[in-house]
């Protein structure tokens, strides 16, 4: 996790300083006019393509996928310095920039999908979103003075020679984030890696389908409109409410930043909270009411305040609701969640800066700073009792059947909410030692979790299999709607079962294709060797063949 967040800090840190340093070549090209559209220019395809991207990173190894982004993204930088360097024409460095910009995507939903896997309950999730948040408020407050202080010294094409090998450092980092073990297991009844074009939709189709997923990516999105109605309205606010030069805007921006470091250390309070979404919509209100207050200042401590809590604001909702979505959403499609978080993110920051400025010119500056903070305060507002219904729907967790249940082949795929809501629906039993707990014949109407001792399958054939702890019984039935096909006794030391009915087991492994996958798969191979005992087929490792 250490290696993570250095290799995270140092990436974004030289993303925001080379990002400011290519608008700086830019200006010096063509002036303000030629910097503005150069931005929407490397902006636009990365709006497009960030959910592409996200896909591939769900297609490939995480262990491999973390170093190798890094190394393009330092490689596309690298070509970008070497093209200022040599004096290219603007064209060739613009085309490099573009792949950079592009590439700029990857790292969020690439650590989205690897912290939920190095995190082994709901409050480590929190506090490693919180680090990770901790590390991306540094890097924006430091990003743009890294590139001041080289800039002093050097020219743009070795400032950017420098955050190439910066990231080619994190790219190095990256290499000891995700250790061999916390990789996802592979399974033989995993679903094929199909084309990226499919992985991408169903990475669509999903947030589209999904409520709760919904509601938190239009709520995140929708906190990005301040951030860039703010990169385009800072130098506004400075000179016509403060009275002050275009330069004082650097200090506005650079109190957001400040703001945004406050919220990851509020945001350490939400460890071990079980309602995050108020923190999501709260932390929402307050930043967009501080935004809206603005209009009314006229002075610059006033205002500096009031962006503190903007920053704040933002980042509490931000750590809050990422946080939500790691446990909302299935491992097969995390990172492809992310990435169309990162693709509204973006475009709400092109949103925000484009609305403010039509507002600004038709309605005047006061104005504009009221219409978005208004409609940043009305949004978690209207989404309220929605929202709430997402936390009404988690429980204390059971860290003990949390474990269990990951252990299992069918149900660690999962996401972490949905294992949450999952434990509270299993009734725990004690079976006494040679008691039946299932009969064949019976009809199947739930199916059970063996969390101490053993259970013996007796086949219809006169085979015997033993089932350990971390094993289960009964879902052939469950998912054939047909009846018992053996008799089930416990050990002659009894058992601990936990018992799940139908309807939830079937809605539990739907979440997930590759649940769902693996559980079809081992149910197909348990009834061919339920019909024949001589049958030797690929069962769970904790399952052993006695006679």
């Amino acid at each position: 996790m250490r290696s993570l967040l250095v290799a995270l800090l140092g990436l974004r840190l030289a993303e925001d300083a080379a990002w400011l340093t290519l608008l700086l070549y830019a200006y010096q090209k063509g002036g303000v006019g030629e910097a503005g559209w150069v931005a929407v220019a490397l902006l636009a395809p990365a709006v497009v393509l960030a959910p592409a991207v996200a896909a591939v990173v769900d297609a490939a190894s995480s262990r491999r996928i973390l170093p190798i982004g890094f190394a393009l993204m330092a490689a596309s930088l690298g070509a970008t310095a070497g093209a200022v360097l040599l004096d290219a024409p603007s064209l060739v460095v613009y085309g490099c920039g573009l792949v950079f910009s592009v590439l700029l995507t990857f790292p969020a939903p690439a650590a989205a999908s690897v912290v939920p896997r190095m995190a082994r309950s709901p409050d480590q999730l929190t506090a490693a979103n919180v680090g990770v948040g901790m590390m991306m408020s540094l890097a924006e407050l430091l990003g743009p003075a890294v590139a001041g202080v080289l800039l002093y010294f050097v020219d743009l094409g070795a400032a950017l020679a420098a955050m190439a090998g910066l990231m080619t450092l994190g790219a190095l980092l990256g290499l000891r984030a995700v250790p061999g073990d916390l990789a996802p297991r592979a399974h033989v009844d995993d679903p094929p890696i199909n084309a990226i074009g499919e992985r991408l939709m169903a990475g669509l189709h999903l947030i589209r389908r999904d409520r709760p997923t919904l509601l938190i990516v239009f709520v995140l999105a929708t906190t990005s409109i301040a951030a860039g109605a703010l990169d385009v309205g800072a130098a506004a606010v400075a000179v016509e409410f403060l009275g002050r030069t275009q330069d004082t805007a650097t200090i506005l921006v650079t109190s957001l930043g400040a703001g945004t470091l406050l919220g990851v250390v509020v945001s350490i309070g939400l460890v071990g909270r079980r309602r995050l979404t108020l923190a999501i919509a709260g932390s929402s209100i307050v930043a967009a009411g501080a935004f809206a207050a603005l209009s009314q200042v006229r002075s610059l401590v006033p205002a500096v305040v009031l962006l503190v809590l903007v920053g704040a604001g933002t980042s509490v909702s931000s750590i809050a609701g990422r946080t939500m979505l790691q446990s909302l959403t299935p491992d097969d499609t995390l990172a492809r969640v992310f990435g169309v978080l990162e693709s509204t993110s973006t475009a709400a920051l092109a949103l925000g800066g484009a609305a403010f400025s039509l507002a600004v010119v038709h309605l005047g500056l006061g104005s504009g700073l009221l219409l978005l903070g208004a409609l940043g305060a009305v949004v978690p507002v209207l989404l309220w009792p929605a929202l709430r219904a997402i936390d009404a729907d988690r429980a204390p967790v059971d860290l003990e059947l949390l474990a269990l249940l990951r252990s299992t082949v069918i149900f660690a795929p999962l996401p972490p909410f949905a294992l949450e809501q999952l434990l509270r629906n299993f009734v725990r039993e004690e079976a006494t030692p040679d008691q039946v707990v299932l009969r064949r014949g019976d009809p199947g109407d739930d199916m059970m979790v063996i969390g101490r001792g053993h259970l013996v399958v007796h086949l219809p054939d006169g085979g015997t299999i033993e089932r350990g702890v971390g094993s289960y019984v009964g879902e052939l039935a469950l998912l054939t709607s047909g009846t018992r096909n053996a008799d089930v006794v416990a050990g002659p030391d009894g058992a601990t079962l936990y018992r799940l009915d139908r309807t939830v087991f079937l809605d539990a492994v739907d979440r997930a294709p590759r649940s769902r996958a693996r559980v079809t798969a081992e149910a197909d191979r348990r009834s061919i060797s339920g019909q024949n005992s001589k049958f030797l087929g690929i069962e769970n490792a904790k399952d052993r063949r006695i006679r």
